[in-house]
């Protein structure tokens, strides 16, 4: 406090008798608390979809299947009603459908046979523009959408593939599901998420996201008599 028990000024303004605590969390949490701000609702939940969405079809498991899971598992969480649908909707599409009417949109496999990939791509651009990479990454992984990208790059020059059109129309290249990937996996580390990272980097056959994992790592560590630095470096696994 100033002489005469005021507060001291600077530059013509008061300062504050007391110190004001900053109060921010920055690690998810499935129920935020009332009157807790909402940063990036995007990343609200995201350590629970990253452990609880089933992304690889395990046994007989059939993609629609999956997506029902998936449902189920948006459906627990107040407010995600949307995703919900959208994996049911998924679901519905995909009910009855073989892998190579997956694959190929010409392959008549009944009344949703050429709704797939228009639905798909309509999806995946309504969550990519509300941020929500996550669940652009899980649809992709539920779809084997960078294998099969990957698949038509390199078949590019050949009669049937000259005949095909893109896998989600020009408004989805293999350099943007790249990016959701890339970007997916820098939030699980700064969420410190790593197991679920690797694993994702590890189920991915794309070379961009795989090579994630061959980056060479570097240690540092300090000598325990005189404290100086010490640098190991190695290669990552």
């Amino acid at each position: 406090d100033g002489a005469d028990g005021t507060c001291p000024t600077v530059g013509g303004g008061k300062l504050p008798q007391k110190s004001v605590v900053i109060r921010h969390s920055l690690v998810d949490v499935d129920r935020p608390g009332k009157g807790r701000p909402i940063v990036a609702p995007e990343l609200l939940h995201l350590r629970y979809f990253s452990r609880n969405y089933v992304t690889r079809r395990r046994g007989g498991t059939s993609r629609a299947d999956v997506c029902r899971s998936n449902s189920s598992v948006a459906q627990q969480l107040e407010g995600y009603t949307n995703i919900s649908r959208m994996w049911d909707m998924l679901a519905i599409v995909l009910d009855g459908r073989d892998e190579k009417s997956i694959d190929d949109p010409d392959v008549d496999s009944g009344v949703m046979s050429f709704l797939l990939w228009p639905s798909i791509t309509l999806l995946l651009q309504e969550r990519s523009e509300a941020g929500d990479v996550q669940t652009c990454v899980a649809v992709c992984e539920v779809m084997d959408i960078l294998d099969r990208m990957n698949a038509r790059e390199a078949a590019t020059g050949s009669a049937a593939a000259s005949r095909r059109p893109p896998l989600l129309g020009d408004a989805i290249d293999l350099t943007t599901v790249r990016e959701w990937y890339l970007s997916h996996i820098e939030i699980l580390g700064r969420m410190c998420l790593f197991v679920e990272a690797t694993a994702l980097i590890r189920s991915c056959g794309d070379p961009v996201v795989s090579a994630l994992n061959k980056n060479s790592t570097t240690v540092h560590e300090s000598c325990s008599m005189c404290g100086k630095p010490l640098l190991a470096q190695g290669g990552g696994g």
